[in-house]
């Protein structure tokens, strides 16, 4: 669920839990897959998440962060093989 990453859409989870166990309130489900549809269910309701321009920003701030450490992995090996080179 958090993969690196401990938000959603720039919302944090552990705030999102909060404000799914209050909608939740005395509400019990049967089993965990209930409780895991109805976390999926408010999720999907919640406007706040898919605000087209807090979309674009969130995938444009996600595509920077891969193409920097893409950028990272090729200085590291750039730096490895021409530090090999200069061994021999």
């Amino acid at each position: 669920m958090i993969y690196n990453d401990a938000n959603f859409m720039g919302f944090p989870w552990e705030t999102i839990i909060k404000d799914f166990r209050k909608k939740l309130g005395e509400e019990a489900c049967d089993k965990v897959e209930d409780y895991a549809d109805c976390f999926i269910k408010f999720l999907k309701n919640k406007k706040e998440f898919y605000d087209k321009n807090a979309e674009e920003l969130y995938v444009q701030h996600k595509v920077y962060g891969y193409f920097l450490s893409m950028k990272e992995i090729i200085l590291d090996t750039l730096d490895y093989h021409l530090e090999d080179e200069h061994n021999f």
